[in-house]
């Protein structure tokens, strides 16, 4: 309120309730909102200006109050006085919380008309923080879209480029596996904790954002963190009945000095799988903290990261406070809503907790909102009367007729007042699950049923469901059938869908197909239209060259925007962008940060900027997990088949654990998974490397990483080593070979050094993989040197240098080709690989190994070979690395596959000058 408009005869409740409250007198209470409504129905209009009756004089309420006061008191009441007395205030309290009294007036209609007359306009006016860069060509395109969906019907699907979220500062630490690092240094892929201190994985980093408001969180324990205004916090509020709630900054700032125990964080359990670097208190971790102060601050550079955490929390500051995802910012519902649109609008997303997710944030918005309070009361001033209590709403009445307003977790119905656009209006949230969307109505006060006539659908499928073919066609057949039959028998319903295509095929691609489902009418943006011509090529490799040079050194990848600045005008040649605004500060054009990000993964650039995915062409299918778990050949477990002759083993170290296999082998390369596991061992049906409990740290105590390794080594080629196995007909076998995984740089030295020192060295051989693709020489055209042994798609070098032992290369490619064909000959067939028992289902995890990666066909300078890659899942492979391991030693061990021998070539024998001479 400015000092032009104060009026101490004609002031709004609110601010008369400021007004009072300002003034600092010595026991005394604060007058509340409560307080002040009855003391106006007490009142009545003797304390208002007569020609604004929802005012409120300043001086008349003053003198009302002193004549209140100075009345005789009466004498003794009796018990029963006493009690009909108290009931009557009882009664009057409930009728004057039920009744929110009047709806403030709208403060600016003519903004108000024009954000109802126009999407573009709504956005700008009531979520400027968000929507602060200048449009693009692309945006204004989606947004006439979006607008003719809302009021005239019809679909409308679109894919555009990431953008931005709710942000912590870039300072802000974070907690990993293997020690601190900072939201502004965290990438997609790396792996945090959330409250449960399990581990998560981040799946998306927004880029550095500015001109944020932002606020200091401060905690009981003494943590403080930056955020901005529209971060989410899940906290439990003493004050409300339903809790824990999911609030923004903004909203608590305005609340937390009402008490310092107001807001509650959750409690966190102990990390999983956590690094010795990692130091914390563990008994702070998990005790009560409070939110105490939220106050304002200079604005931060702010970032913003997505986690695959079940409850979308993840652990920030020393202290490890849980704090919130981001969510997008669906206002289309909202404006949908607040004009009247349609009567049932419905969320529907990936699960129904993400869909409670989005309609919490428009809550919020409604809540918390100034600007939307200030135009429209009609719908925010009963929300705002029910303080987060949802049992008010039951009796909330405005002049005497309920609101019949719905405010739930997974259903809003908006109040219902007399001339408003928005009045119960029905707002649903719901997964993709066939069983929740149908059969969604609402009954009105006067008898209409309505049934959702708007579906806005936000990202509904899931990086799993789009790598899986049947999970995709499922959720489009559920789109197709449930989602746009919501309407009812004979009507139509209005569609948003705003998605990301992850993958070629997924149900996101299908959906933007306009010739596949044209009704969509899929809209699919790009953030580079045209990239620069090829004549840049050379520019841009040593702009890449030297940013990644200077962020190696610690460096910040200015040395990188100087040399684009100097040849910015060569460098930009032939591309286009859309939208120019779109930039850091400390980038130079939308340009240079599209290459940035290009740099930084170019996979994700492609699917989450341009929505084209890169185009992989996958080799034909092989086993997949259930056909291979079922491959089981009824042998005993540790129980060689009788025609072995060879029995070879693998070890894969990783820092946690080390995975090992051991096989049987026929000399024509039949093979028999006698036994696998891992040490130490796990004593669990399903595991993965991320959660793993029992690990190499714990089972050698004291000892540093290198020990570690060496010790868990030693302990399990003893275990193994030294067995003799039984074959089936009673003859005793030993482990031919075992190879040791050293391709980990930190574990590389120590391997080198136990098969050097072990009592079994002369059994054991370090080993190395090799990825070979179509443009690379093949292990059969490199040059053989002296002391070389060389066999199929493997050799042993020479030793040479300081290790002074001998390793293997093997080609990776080449041999999880082989191990999958193995997996693929029928049983009883020559070449058939197999695994022991009768039960299937015991083998389940293994075979989740072994179909962990896929192969793509990939042709280069005239060659044809399989690349072999990791699923988009990032699921554990170590036993397909073992199986790989153990094929690669029985071949070195001399069994081969008929037709597959190596082809060595035959050295010519010498011959002395005097034979040549008698020779001519």
């Amino acid at each position: 309120m400015s000092k032009k408009s104060f009026n101490p005869r004609q002031l709004r409740p609110a601010d008369l309730l400021r007004i009072v409250n300002a003034i600092d007198i010595p026991n005394a209470d604060s007058l509340t909102e409560f307080q002040l409504r009855r003391h106006r129905n007490r009142a009545g209009y003797s304390i208002s200006d007569p020609s604004n009756p929802q005012s409120v004089d300043l001086f008349r309420y003053a003198a009302w109050l002193t004549l209140e006061y100075a009345k005789p008191k009466s004498g003794p009441l009796s018990y029963e006085e006493q009690k009909a007395r108290k009931a009557e205030r009882a009664a009057e309290a409930v009728r004057s919380a039920q009744d929110i009294g009047e709806i403030p007036a709208v403060v600016n209609p003519d903004r108000k008309a024009q954000a109802i007359a126009s999407f573009r306009g709504f956005c700008e006016t009531y979520f400027a923080e968000v929507f602060y860069l200048q449009w693009s060509d692309d945006h204004l395109r989606v947004i006439e879209k979006i607008e003719k969906a809302v009021r005239t019907g019809g679909l409308f699907a679109m894919a555009m480029p990431r953008g931005s979220g709710k942000a912590l500062a870039l300072d802000t630490p974070l907690a990993t596996p293997s020690g601190w690092t900072t939201i502004g240094d965290v990438k997609v892929g790396d792996t945090l904790f959330d409250e449960r201190g399990r581990m998560c994985r981040v799946i998306h980093a927004t880029e550095v954002m500015h001109d944020h408001p932002c606020y200091r969180v401060r905690f009981s324990d003494g943590e403080e963190i930056v955020c901005d205004a529209d971060h989410l916090w899940t906290v439990e509020d003493r004050y409300s009945r339903k809790n824990p709630l999911t609030l923004t900054t903004e909203y608590m700032a305005n609340r937390v000095h009402i008490s310092n125990k107001r807001y509650r964080v959750p409690r966190v359990n102990p990390l999983q799988g956590c690094d010795e670097n990692l130091q914390f208190d563990l008994k702070a971790l998990t005790a009560e903290r409070y939110i105490v102060s939220i106050t304002p601050t200079e604005s931060v550079p702010v970032r913003c990261i997505q986690v695959d955490s079940p409850s979308h929390l993840y652990l920030a500051g020393r202290k490890m406070v849980p704090t919130h995802n981001t969510v997008l910012c669906q206002t289309a519902v909202l404006w949908a809503a607040l004009i009247g649109a349609s009567p049932f609008i419905c969320l529907v997303a990936a699960s129904a907790e993400r869909a409670r997710d989005l309609l919490e944030n428009i809550k919020i918005w409604l809540e918390t909102n100034p600007l939307l309070h200030e135009d429209f009361p009609e719908v925010t001033y009963p929300i705002r009367c029910l303080e987060r209590i949802t049992n008010r709403q039951k009796g909330q009445k405005y002049q005497g007729e309920p609101t019949r307003i719905d405010w739930s977790s997974d259903r809003v119905v908006l109040p219902v007042i007399e001339g408003s656009l928005s009045s119960g209006i029905v707002i649903s949230s719901s997964g993709m699950k066939g069983s929740d969307i149908r059969g969604q109505n609402y009954a009105r006060a006067d008898g209409q049923v309505v049934r959702p006539q708007l579906v806005l659908v936000d990202d509904p499928q899931t990086t799993e469901s789009a790598w899986s073919p049947s999970q995709s066609q499922r959720r489009e057949a559920i789109l197709a059938g449930d989602v746009l039959g919501m309407a009812g028998p004979g009507k139509k319903i209005a569609g948003l869908m705003a998605c990301t295509v992850i993958r070629p095929g997924d149900m996101a691609d299908n959906i933007l197909d306009r010739d596949k489902h044209p009704e969509w009418q899929g809209e699919r943006t790009k953030m580079v239209y045209a990239f620069p011509a090829p004549e840049t090529d050379k520019l841009w490799a040593k702009y890449s060259e030297i940013r990644a040079d200077s962020l190696r050194n610690d460096g910040d990848g200015s040395l990188a925007t100087e040399f684009y600045r100097h040849n910015r005008e060569a460098m930009d040649t032939g591309s286009i962008v859309s939208w120019p605004e779109r930039f850091n500060e400390d980038e130079l054009s939308a340009l240079q940060h599209a290459m940035n990000l290009r740099l930084r993964d170019e996979a994700a650039f492609f699917a989450e900027y341009q929505n084209e995915p890169i185009v992989e062409t996958i080799g034909e299918e092989m086993l997949g997990a259930d056909a291979i778990a079922a491959k089981t050949n009824g042998h005993l477990r540790n129980v060689i088949p009788q025609a072995c002759n060879h029995l070879t083993m693998f070890i894969d170290v990783q820092q946690k654990v080390l995975f090992w296999m051991l096989c049987g082998w026929e000399e024509n390369f039949t093979g028999y998974i006698i036994d696998y596991g891992t040490w130490p061992e796990q004593k669990r049906a399903y595991y993965t490397l991320r959660d793993i409990r029992s690990t190499i740290s714990r089972a050698a105590p004291g000892a540093g990483l290198e020990g570690q390794i060496y010790a868990g080594l030693d302990k399990l080629t003893a275990e193994k080593l030294s067995l003799p196995y039984r074959r089936d007909d009673g003859a005793e076998m030993r482990i031919d070979r075992c190879l040791i995984d050293a391709n980990w740089g930190q574990s590389t030295d120590v391997v080198y050094q136990f098969c050097r020192q072990s009592q079994y060295a002369g059994l054991l051989l370090p080993s190395h993989g090799r990825y070979v693709g179509a443009s690379s020489i093949p292990f059969s055209e490199y040059k053989r040197k002296r002391g070389d042994r060389v066999g199929l798609h493997w050799r042993i070098p020479n030793t040479v240098g300081s290790r002074q032992v001998r390793h293997a290369l093997i080609d990776t490619n080449y041999w999880k080709t082989f191990v999958h064909a193995r997996l693929s000959v029928s049983m009883g067939d020559p070449g058939c690989l197999s695994l022991f028992g009768h039960d299937e289902k015991s083998h389940r995890l293994i075979a989740d190994h072994l179909t962990a990666e896929y192969r793509v066909k990939s042709q280069a300078q005239g060659r044809t070979v399989d690349e072999w890659k990791l699923r988009a899942t990032r699921p554990d492979n170590h036993w397909l690395d073992c199986l790989v391991g153990c094929a690669v030693a029985a071949s070195i061990q001399g069994v081969s596959l008929p037709g597959l021998e190596s082809r060595t070539t035959q050295s010519r024998p010498r011959m002395k000058l005097s034979e040549i001479q008698r020779g001519r």
